[in-house]
């Protein structure tokens, strides 16, 4: 499994006004479902988090477009440290010529710079394989990052201007 890809620059999904189109679906895939197993996972999450550090609000979202079958995520920043990028932790699931590329990950919002190195996963599932269990142990690798979502959000970069 290769584990080294460059981030993407999450504003592209996650800012509303930059909401891409609507994608068509991937045959016999139920995305609401798949949506609930990641985002069920990622409430664990921020539950954990802001109960480790009460400061550190999120947000949850998904979006689709493109390429992007569905991207589910959830940011997290600190209210009291404006003009701070939003960390996001989500779970991507890309157009990919063998299937479908499931990949989560952890990222600053704007920049797209994978945080927590070790923490991004990947794996193209082809034909009939279970999208909704891979999008299931994804998510619960995020929701085990407690510890990595608080550094990245502590040393979260200046917003660009």
């Amino acid at each position: 499994m290769n584990t080294s890809f460059s981030g993407i620059a999450r504003t592209l999904y996650v800012r509303p006004r930059l909401r891409l189109a609507e994608a068509p679906r991937g045959k016999g895939v139920d995305w609401a479902s798949v949506h609930g197993a990641v985002d069920e996972a990622l409430t664990e999450l921020a539950t954990s988090v802001s109960a480790r550090r009460g400061e550190i609000s999120s947000s949850a979202g998904k979006t689709s477009g493109g390429a992007v079958l569905l991207f589910v995520y959830r940011t997290f920043r600190r209210a009291d440290r404006p003009g701070t990028e939003s960390i996001v932790a989500g779970v991507t699931f890309l157009k990919h010529p063998r299937g479908i590329l499931a990949r989560a990950d952890v990222c600053t919002e704007d920049s797209g710079r994978v945080v927590g190195r070790g923490i991004e996963r990947e794996r193209v599932l082809g034909e009939g394989e279970d999208v909704e269990d891979e999008a299931a142990n994804l998510a619960a690798h995020l929701a085990r990052s407690v510890e990595s979502i608080i550094a990245a959000v502590d040393s979260a970069p200046r917003e660009p201007e």
